[in-house]
């Protein structure tokens, strides 16, 4: 059970921020039904020693923090359930699942304060979390919500020779963080990649999202 108890602007901000789809398996859902889970568990919270380690086995410094936007993600609560406190193995996917958590928590952090700030939202983002029928709001109410929430700046796209309908939006050394689109994700460009790039279902390297394997819609941990 979480012990950080999220408040709605919270979640609004990560669940936006991931264009409203369960980080886990990407199926896209209703604000009204998101849980914030933890990429590192927070029953990590509990044990320093073990905290530590992990933080020290991805490469994070000893200031990151369990309970903060770059370890949050929007997930639906069967999702959150089934990965529970599963530490998964620092691989390179891993790693650059961490970075691509971090790639978000800005805009995340920016949607929650804006909400939070602004009480003619934070009303209208009450009235959705709490809907459990259509037409408790209007079209206005929803389109006003999302005044200011600005999508993710995509760059000048390049495409991927591995796969024609993904474009490269950012690369950072041997990671290429890709979207076709619709969901986004990263791979390596790497001639010789890390086996844990390697799908075990379908054989590609992803692109992966988390433990999501983009190609296959399969979640795996990247370790195996």
């Amino acid at each position: 059970m979480s012990l950080y108890r999220f408040s709605a602007a919270e979640r609004f901000g990560v669940w936006e921020a991931h264009d409203g789809m369960c980080f886990w398996c990407r199926e896209p859902f209703e604000f009204c039904h998101v849980t914030v889970d933890h990429v590192l568990p927070e029953s990590l919270e509990n044990d320093p020693k073990k905290r530590a380690a992990i933080l020290k086995s991805f490469a994070l410094g000893a200031n990151f923090k369990i309970n903060d936007f770059p370890n949050w993600v929007p997930a639906h609560q069967s999702c959150n359930s089934k990965k529970n406190a599963t530490v998964f193995s620092p691989s390179p996917v891993m790693v650059a699942s961490l970075e691509y958590v971090s790639r978000r928590a800005p805009q995340a952090q920016s949607n929650c304060e804006k909400v939070a700030k602004n009480r003619k939202k934070g009303k209208i983002l009450a009235l959705l979390e709490n809907a459990a029928t259509e037409g408790l709001v209007t079209k206005d109410e929803i389109e006003s919500l999302f005044v200011g929430l600005h999508p993710l700046h995509v760059e000048r796209p390049i495409v991927l020779r591995i796969s024609p309908h993904w474009t490269v939006v950012k690369q950072d050394g041997d990671i290429a963080y890709v979207t076709n689109g619709v969901v986004g994700g990263y791979t390596t460009t790497a001639p010789n990649p890390d086996p844990s790039f390697i799908c075990p279902f379908c054989n590609s390297a992803g692109p992966w999202n988390g433990v999501f394997c983009l190609t296959c819609h399969r979640m795996s941990d990247p370790a195996d």
